[in-house]
């Protein structure tokens, strides 16, 4: 019989006196009973479906009790997601008086069957809690692109569908939507025309889509002063696609701050628009229409930002220019006794690359070292600027974006890396190194709005990330799906 229960049966027949003094002489003390052994049983919230990542209906449930079944009191409870992802939240840290603990359960990205479990201290094992996700609905996405984000400049985003369809969201007053109206949509609405593209681009007040054949159509403001369409000074805005530069045919293509800049299917730059001084052309021609940068070179890629162009030479060398009031020339990389302002001079600095993308405050590229490493320079990307600051990811790089400080890249894996330099020459934890989101899910694609969010997607699903912040850690960001209408 164990020491506990023999206690009441020893009082009874020799008195409490010589039991205490039995105690004292064999124990040093009075009998103290075990810990009691708690026992778990899940009590509610097993079994449960939802929608990927929305919150279960009801939270999940466990009571601890002892042998005797009374509840245990105080006990920790640690939650953890399995199987699908997801987060736990619990509403307390410890059992309450009932022995009960609660969690709320969001679920991960994935559809199909999800697992979590309780595992409570001094319980060697967890108890798995199971829920069943069905898939979240959502813009089905195969590209995505971004409108700005300042409330000035009528923030709008777009996505193309499997069908290569475009539609669009957010801000209208321009007509950046491109359905023929000027009124706002907090849901995706369909591009007129039916036109199909391969990639779509946007600014403030202007979106651009191009066609696989190299077709190029535009719709929103193109005001006057920065004739976004390319087609001439006595164009007008339209609120729905017209073909813009003039008939060219273009293999890429970006937007920026009513300027754009393609290169043609026969590898030759043009630039339009509001040049503002850096149009690479050195002063020269028609801005209202496409006009050739300077330099008989062929070209791979450009890359526009507010004050600045870079591109990719056939070479795979790194070429940029930009606006001689641009009071942040130096951290583009080029030297100041190198040329005129609106010349497109070499970045010698960051070697050869591919995949570049330039931000107001510096440009990132993809190295050709055979590691596909991420190469950033400019504002914020190494302690002495301009020098370029390397970083090698899960494996090489796949895609990557610079937007104002921050910046976005998805690896080989389809993993997402997002940092942001923060400021010049401040590279404390959280600035300047990537950090992997969601470790071991996919993503499609990728963009950057002006610095603020991050839009990713994964099994044609459009997901909004929200803002990159100056320190980034995990919980800076929530998944949000881009609805259908």
């Amino acid at each position: 019989m164990e020491l506990h229960r023999l206690r009441p049966t020893l009082t009874r027949h020799l008195g409490a006196g010589i039991v205490a003094i039995a105690g004292l002489a064999g124990c040093g003390g009075d009998i103290v009973p075990p810990e009691p052994v708690p026992h778990v049983r899940i009590s509610g919230g097993n079994g449960q479906t939802g929608v990927a990542l929305d919150t279960l209906a009801l939270p999940l449930e466990i009571t601890v009790v002892d042998d005797a079944g009374d509840p245990v009191f105080g006990r920790t409870v640690t939650w953890s997601a399995g199987a699908g992802g997801g987060r736990l939240l619990p509403v307390a840290p410890t059992t309450d008086a009932a022995g009960k603990a609660r969690a709320l359960w969001i679920l991960g990205l994935d559809s199909g069957g999800h697992n979590a479990s309780a595992a409570v201290a001094g319980e060697d094992e967890a108890v798995e809690f199971t829920a069943t996700a069905s898939a979240v609905e959502g813009l089905k996405a195969i590209a995505l692109m971004h409108g700005s984000t300042s409330t000035a400049q009528q923030p709008h985003m777009c996505a193309l569908a499997a069908d290569s369809l475009a539609w669009c969201w957010g801000g209208n007053a321009a007509g950046t939507l491109g359905n023929g109206t000027t009124t706002a949509s907090s849901v995706p609405v369909q591009v007129l025309g039916g036109h199909t593209f391969a990639s779509i681009y946007g600014e403030g007040f202007n979106t651009c889509g191009l066609r696989a054949a190299g077709e190029l159509w535009c719709w929103g403001r193109n005001a006057a002063r920065s004739p976004v369409f390319g087609n001439g000074p006595t164009d007008e805005p339209s609120s729905s696609p017209v073909r813009a530069a003039g008939g060219f045919r273009f293999r890429d293509f970006d937007l920026e701050a009513s300027f754009a800049c393609g290169i043609t299917t026969e590898s030759r730059a043009y630039c339009w628009g509001d040049g503002d001084g850096a149009s690479g052309t050195a002063g020269t021609g028609d801005f209202s229409r496409p006009s050739e940068i300077v330099g008989d070179r062929s070209w791979l890629e450009i890359a526009v930002s507010d004050d600045g162009r870079c591109a990719v030479a056939e070479d795979h060398g790194v070429y940029c220019w930009f606006d001689p009031d641009f009071d942040r020339w130096q951290f583009i990389g080029v030297p100041e006794e190198a040329g005129p302002d609106d010349t497109p001079l070499p970045v010698g600095i960051v070697g050869t690359l591919e995949g570049i993308s330039l931000g107001e405050f510096g440009a990132c590229g993809i190295s050709l070292d055979g590691a596909g490493t991420a190469v950033c320079w400019g504002f914020g990307a190494a302690p002495d600027p301009p020098g370029p600051a390397s970083h090698r990811l899960g494996s090489s790089v796949r895609k990557i974006v610079s937007d104002g400080f921050a910046r976005a890249a998805l690896d080989a894996q389809g993993q997402l890396w997002v940092w942001n330099s923060g400021g010049c020459c401040n590279l404390e934890a959280g600035r300047g190194s990537p950090l992997l989101l969601f470790p071991g899910v996919e993503w499609s694609d990728l963009s950057l709005a002006t610095g603020l969010h991050v839009i990713s997607a994964r099994d044609s699903i459009a997901f909004s990330l929200g803002p990159i912040p100056e320190v980034v850690s995990e919980a800076s960001f929530e998944l949000v799906p881009v609805p259908l209408p």
